[in-house]
């Protein structure tokens, strides 16, 4: 592994409102904490931008590799700040603990503080377009999967929308969450590392 983060990209297409239009998702498993919490030379971010998904936006997950042991996603969250993803990452793990935004105290910085080469994490982005996608729609839409598969919330409680029918008829890549509950890629092939 070297330097470098294990990572995987698989590009896929889907229609949107009558076009064919082709994004990517990223998954990284993390084995150390540093991984992501070390503010110079963060290796998820630089593979997020060695895969050029760095300025996207799109939906995110966290999960443990051994989803039995802690029943739940450690978290799913969504980023459509013009910026994407590599600022809220950074706005989340490496700004100030003033940010309404920051992981810092939260249940999702204890659980990637128990990662460990025996105790992997999973990180999962699904790009989305902005002119066909709207991330916080798929957002909660995973939330409300999470709930009806697991039985409860993530393990970083947070307050969402529980209407299930709230943009249903928009959503990005309904299947995201069954995916990454899975450890499937779009076209079924597994991306278990």
């Amino acid at each position: 592994m070297g330097n470098d983060l294990d990572y995987q990209v698989q590009k896929y297409s889907m229609e949107k409102l009558g076009d064919k239009v082709t994004a990517s998702v990223f998954v990284a498993l993390i084995s150390e904490p540093k991984d992501i919490l070390e503010k110079k030379n963060n290796r998820l971010i630089a593979a997020l931008t060695k895969s050029g998904l760095d300025t996207r936006i799109g939906l995110y997950f966290y999960r443990f590799k051994n989803l039995e042991k802690y029943k739940a996603f450690s978290k799913i969250g969504e980023v459509s700040r013009k910026e994407g993803i590599k600022e809220r990452l950074k706005r989340g793990w490496h700004g100030t603990a003033k940010y309404g935004d920051s992981y810092f105290d939260k249940v999702l910085h204890a659980d990637v503080k128990l990662v460990s080469k025996n105790n992997p994490m999973y990180f999962v982005f699904y790009e989305q377009v902005p002119e066909y996608g709207f991330p916080k729609i798929d957002e909660l839409h995973a939330f409300n999967n999470h709930r009806k598969v697991l039985g409860f919330d993530t393990r970083n409680i947070e307050k969402t929308n529980k209407n299930i029918s709230l943009g249903s008829k928009i959503i990005w890549r309904a299947s995201s969450f069954d995916e990454v509950l899975n450890l499937k890629f779009p076209d079924g092939s597994s991306y278990e590392i």
